[in-house]
């Protein structure tokens, strides 16, 4: 183990060949099915702990719509035939997709991800399943919550560097599937296919993992290392502050509806101008193009002594680093003029120059935007919003 590698989040594209097909679009832009980010509650966990994950996650290929209900899938929530054109694109009708979590996987060779692979083969040929089924360690809840038990006597192996302590490293798998989701093999763990059991492609499989290392205790039971989520006081635009008005979402509350057969998007709020006037503007004929539509400032209201040591390297080099912190900005129609920013650097500490400006769409409308904050031991955190286009 060496520093600075704590805590990896990654998601991977999923086609028949299992590679990605290149985009026109900035990456920012939610047209398609996305994860957007998924956060350990424990980012730094000890022997026998329970680690709770949750997926932030939206189906861009539908359009956003306010007042839709309360997003259970009830009314015409399937919305297709699993082929992942579902949805009629129109009123409040949506497509169901599926969210599949994979633990289990433990210390795999080389600490790679990929070397979890063989495991979960094997434990499906043990079981002789076919698909995978809850209560096994191949379980596929749906939803955007999981939960990965770390057994209290699960293996701790020695750091690359004498100057860390033990460690164990956990992978659990997440996808995001507008189709079923169904058990791969040794080369690939999950598949996502349609109603005719063809390979759905990026637009409408997500596949990634997120990475858990746990420490044994210090002699007195007391984390050796611990990570918090990051913080923020909340989501400003232009002057107001909307978060105190009750425009914004967080944690939970930007989450779509999930019940036992799949997952809508969250209904977007209808947006009130009057109480938050900066959310509304006018559409821009240019399309969201920087340098001929208006601006509008956006940026996180954070507090910058919430900031921590990333006390793992400082042990492997005897410095006195700050963790890194960065941002990501995220919306359904419209662009930014730079969608990450730098929120706090370990030597040079707090960005204070860390918003964004956001330029609207030439299409009237709701657009969902997303402000996601990552630090680099595998904390995160997100703020969402909805604005009016009129």
């Amino acid at each position: 183990m060496k520093a600075r590698r704590f805590g990896t989040l990654a998601w991977l594209c999923a086609v028949s060949a299992f590679g990605c097909a290149p985009s026109m679009e900035p990456p920012t832009k939610i047209q398609t099915l996305r994860i957007l980010g998924v956060q350990k509650d424990k980012p730094y966990a000890l022997p026998g702990d329970e680690v709770r994950l949750t997926m932030l996650w939206h189906d861009g290929s539908i359009p956003v719509a306010q007042d839709m209900g309360n997003g259970d899938g009830d009314d015409g929530g399937n919305g297709g035939d699993g082929s992942g054109n579902g949805g009629d694109g129109g009123g409040g009708r949506q497509r169901e997709v599926r969210i599949g979590w994979l633990g289990g996987c433990f210390n795999p060779p080389g600490d790679t991800y990929s070397g979890c692979y063989q495991q979960f083969a094997a434990a499906l040929a043990a079981n002789g399943a076919q698909t995978i089924v809850e209560g096994t360690p191949l379980s596929l809840p749906s939803g955007s919550k999981f939960t990965l038990q770390i057994p209290p006597d699960a293996a701790l192996h020695p750091s690359q560097d004498p100057k860390l302590p033990r460690y164990g490293l956990s992978y659990v798998f997440f996808a995001l599937c507008a189709g079923k989701i169904v058990a791969g093999d040794e080369h690939f763990p999950i598949h996502c296919h349609d109603a005719y059991e063809r390979e759905l492609g990026p637009d409408d499989f997500v596949f990634g993992y997120s990475s858990i290392y746990f420490f044994a205790p210090q002699a007195d039971g007391s984390p050796r290392y611990s990570n918090a989520n990051p913080v923020n006081d909340g989501l400003l635009f232009g002057p107001d502050q909307v978060t105190e008005k009750g425009a914004t979402c967080s944690g939970d509350e930007c989450l779509g509806k999930c019940d036992d057969t799949g997952c809508v998007n969250a209904p977007a709020p209808e947006v009130n101008c009057t109480a938050t006037p900066t959310l509304c503007m006018s559409p821009c004929a240019d399309d969201g193009d920087p340098t001929k539509c208006p601006p509008h400032d956006l940026r996180l209201d954070i507090d910058p002594t919430t900031f921590e040591k990333d006390q793992v390297t400082n042990d492997a080099y005897g410095r006195d680093y700050g963790e890194q912190m960065w941002i990501d900005y995220y919306a359904t129609a419209g662009k930014f003029h730079s969608a990450t920013k730098l929120l706090n650097d370990a030597t040079t500490g707090y960005n204070r120059v860390n918003g964004t400006q956001y330029y609207a769409p030439r299409t009237p409308g709701p657009v969902r935007l997303w402000v996601v904050t990552h630090d680099n031991r595998g904390g995160v955190s997100w703020v969402g919003t909805t604005l009016k286009i009129q």
